[in-house]
């Protein structure tokens, strides 16, 4: 067996097992779009987590291109759910699944929460029992995420 490079043993160190959708999820740095960075040693800057799977898997991405997520998902490393194309194919491939907006709950790669998991601290909430700040440290979020969930100010799509 082949010995991993550090950059290698670091990115599946951040890397979580398939999701219900079959998603691998980069939960180590993320850019403010939500897509997973790696700093990779051997070049001596950060790439992308999705493209630097890519590369490990198809070799170099062409000059131009993109590489596109299947699954929507930014925070997605999951080769088969990733594909090539150009800027085109990805704003195409965006409008086509109505994405053309701001992503929403789960669909934001920067989430901490799942949609159950909200429902779940509403319900807690409204039982009575719980503090924003108890709620809070069992979900792992600031009190002020609880108290915009209760209220509804934030994650306000999920019934």
């Amino acid at each position: 067996m082949a010995k991993r490079t550090s950059t290698e043993q670091r990115f599946w160190a951040n890397v979580s097992g398939p999701d219900a959708r079959g998603c691998r999820i980069w939960f180590g740095r993320k850019n403010s779009c939500g897509y997973g960075s790696l700093w990779v040693t051997e070049l001596k800057k950060s790439v992308g987590a999705h493209r630097w799977i890519w590369e490990q898997t198809f070799g170099a991405i062409p000059g131009g291109a993109e590489i596109c997520h299947h699954c929507d998902t930014p925070a997605c490393v999951e080769v088969t759910h990733l594909f090539l194309g150009d800027r085109a194919t990805n704003m195409a491939d965006m409008a086509a699944k109505g994405r053309h907006g701001t992503l929403w709950g789960e669909r934001n790669g920067r989430a901490k929460l799942t949609e159950d998991q909200v429902r779940e601290i509403r319900q807690l909430y409204g039982a009575g029992g719980w503090t924003f700040a108890g709620l809070g440290r069992q979900y792992g979020v600031a009190y002020q995420i609880i108290s915009a969930i209760v209220r509804r100010t934030s994650w306000s799509k999920v019934e």
